[in-house]
């Protein structure tokens, strides 16, 4: 029987309980149980997706108790998850008038900002484009102001990412908050900054995992657990190099852009969109033949899922022709 049939299985058992001799008011222990089977079932179905039933238990939860940290917690993230422009208003105001001096609030609150400024973005970019109508007299006007709300939402999120860190400075999701905002603010520098941290962070998590695993006793639910929990760590750390990467290829920093781009290889040697990545780092640097290695390596292993036509395998033939040009002319001098 799975968690969330066993948590339905359970309430259930406490209302028939509570009703078996009329309509009898459960008690406080009962309450209390049927509280917590609210909760376990809300955290359920958030974990799954499930974002509906989450909030459905997380109303039958408040209708015990209003102002249940966990539930509000739980509310906040689902109407987060959930996305709608309408369900992050409502997000905003229930992290708000939730327990602030939770670091989990503060991150979910800088989240749901994050997201606010990002649909602001949008709706001047829609305006602009003519892709969104609007009825206000001036539309430059109104885009303009969309601009402006979304700054403030922004720097608002930065400040609440910088509370979360300040609460519990080695959670991994207030690092990710600031690498996000400070590259959405063009604040590179402090956004390198961050994932250098919050990748020296995971490395040690993911050094963790790993050594759980050739423990002796290990269980096969633990290994399997200890493996996905070790392969999250990765995905993200391998996230966090290629986003730092171009950064410093973007401001010609090239050799740190290729130090990166030599971790995520290290991480993941079968990524092929490091490789043309650290291909065009090497070109800015005048590396031309290993530049040209990295582009056979790359077209041999995007070969697998992209056809020839494909414009990444396009483009990556015409540099593999300009770095045997330039390779030519540096031979010749």
């Amino acid at each position: 029987m799975s968690k969330i049939a066993l948590f339905a299985t359970l309430a259930l058992t406490l209302l028939a309980s509570c009703n078996s001799s009329g309509k009898r008011e459960p008690s406080a222990e009962e309450k209390k149980r049927l509280l917590e089977i609210h909760i376990e079932s809300a955290q359920q179905y958030l974990n799954m997706g499930d974002l509906d039933r989450a909030e459905g238990q997380v109303e039958k939860g408040m209708a015990i108790e209003k102002d249940n940290r966990k539930l509000e917690l739980i509310l906040g993230l689902t109407l987060l998850k959930r996305g709608r422009a309408e369900d992050l208003m409502r997000a905003e105001k229930v992290f708000k008038e939730a327990d602030l001096d939770d670091f989990q609030v503060q991150v979910g609150l800088g989240a749901t900002l994050e997201r606010l400024s990002i649909l602001h973005r949008e709706s001047a970019v829609d305006i602009r484009s003519g892709k969104h109508l609007t009825q206000a007299a001036d539309p430059e006007a109104r885009a303009t102001e969309f601009e402006r709300r979304a700054g403030i939402y922004l720097q608002d999120a930065r400040k609440r990412f910088e509370k979360s860190l300040e609460q519990k400075p080695d959670n991994v999701d207030g690092l990710n908050g600031l690498v996000r905002v400070d590259a959405l603010l063009g604040d590179d520098d402090g956004s390198i900054a961050s994932a250098a941290k919050l990748i020296t962070l995971l490395r040690a998590d993911r050094k963790f995992w790993d050594t759980s695993l050739v423990r002796p006793e290990i269980s096969a639910d633990e290994e399997a657990r200890f493996r996905k929990l070790s392969r999250a760590q990765a995905d993200l750390e391998v996230s966090l190099h290629m986003h730092v990467a171009d950064l410093q290829h973007k401001h010609d920093r090239d050799e740190q852009a290729v130090a990166e781009l030599d971790s995520v290889i290290e991480i993941k040697p079968d990524f092929a969109d490091a490789y043309s990545r650290r291909a065009q780092s090497r070109m800015s640097l005048g590396q031309y033949q290993l530049a040209q290695a990295d582009i056979d390596t790359f077209l041999r292993l995007a070969s697998a899922t992209k056809g020839s036509g494909d414009p990444d395998i396009m483009r990556a033939y015409q540099l593999r022709t300009d770095c045997m040009i330039k390779a030519r002319e540096v031979g010749a001098r």
